[in-house]
């Protein structure tokens, strides 16, 4: 459940801005069928890593790296990596959190349900090396 409570997080922030920015666009490219790989997060809703994620009582996290791979066998997991301070002793750590779970194609898009870390279902495309996913209504980007 941390994992999605941070993959949330970090969603929400990245997709923060003033009131008076235009919304972000959700549509997506038709994908290919050429999904598998390894793509490396290049933007989060407009905005490169790192990127504050969220601050608790205790410590404020930075998105520093995020990674989706897909498999042939409809499977995809994508681990997360945070730099952690302490805002006590202002330490740093580096932290990963993991989610995953199943996709089809269907309908020109890719359909992710998460299995590990939420139940969560969000749309995805891939075009060329560029995989774009919509979650909670921010655009993610990724490069294979």
């Amino acid at each position: 459940m941390r994992a999605l409570y941070c993959l949330m997080l970090a969603a929400v922030v990245a997709g923060c801005g003033s009131s008076t920015e235009p919304a972000a666009d959700v549509s997506l490219l038709p994908t290919s069928t050429d999904v598998v790989g390894t793509f490396n997060l290049i933007s989060a809703n407009g905005t490169a890593p790192p990127f504050p994620a969220f601050v608790t009582s205790t410590a404020d996290w930075t998105l520093v790296a995020d990674t989706v791979a897909i498999t042939a066998t409809n499977t995809w997991t994508e681990t997360t990596k945070y730099f952690v301070t302490n805002l006590f002793d202002n330490s740093t750590t580096t932290q990963y959190t993991v989610v995953a779970g199943t996709y089809a194609i269907a309908n020109g898009q890719i359909n992710f349900v998460m299995t590990q870390g939420g139940s969560v279902t969000f749309p995805g495309s891939v075009t060329g090396n560029t995989l774009t996913i919509i979650y909670t209504g921010k655009r993610f980007i990724y490069s294979r």
